[in-house]
């Protein structure tokens, strides 16, 4: 009888840790992919404040483009649509720029989490910044640098 009820408990506990809809908690910000025709590409992570159960962390890093520096770039083709992707809740906030000689920003078009690759051949250089909110109050920032090359 005893040996039932441990299981009974136990098949509840499951029942509710498996009917949860909360994101596990994570010390830093979750890692960015770029989609391209399938295939997942790291981002390198930037500068970020993060909380998570009421401990928070900062970090920062150097800018977009001396992160990318020993980075090759990802090729694609011109006019290709890049995907983003995140194994976490999504941000509230997003914004992409690309980052032009003199660390100029041009933000970046995005429609449905994706972009599209520059017409022109040649080495870019962005960054995606993501905020995440929980009730207008922030949860966390995040700056992620990729890097393409339009063949």
């Amino acid at each position: 009888m005893r040996m039932s009820k441990k299981l009974l408990l136990l098949f509840f506990f499951l029942l509710l840790m498996g009917c949860s809809n909360t994101q596990p908690a994570i010390n830093e910000p979750p890692s960015l992919f770029i989609v391209i025709d399938g295939v997942r590409h790291d981002t390198k992570l930037g500068s970020y404040c993060w909380s998570n159960g009421g401990s928070s962390v900062c970090a920062d890093t150097a800018g977009p483009l001396d992160l990318l520096e020993d980075e090759t770039p990802i090729k694609v083709s011109a006019n290709q649509c890049i995907k983003f992707e995140i194994d976490y809740e999504a941000p509230t906030k997003i914004s992409v720029n690309q980052i032009r000689h003199g660390n100029k920003e041009a933000a970046v078009d995005i429609s449905n989490g994706q972009m599209i690759a520059p017409r022109n051949e040649g080495i870019y250089y962005f960054a995606y910044s993501a905020l995440w909110t929980d009730e207008d109050i922030p949860n966390g920032d995040a700056l992620y640098a990729f890097a393409i090359e339009v063949e």
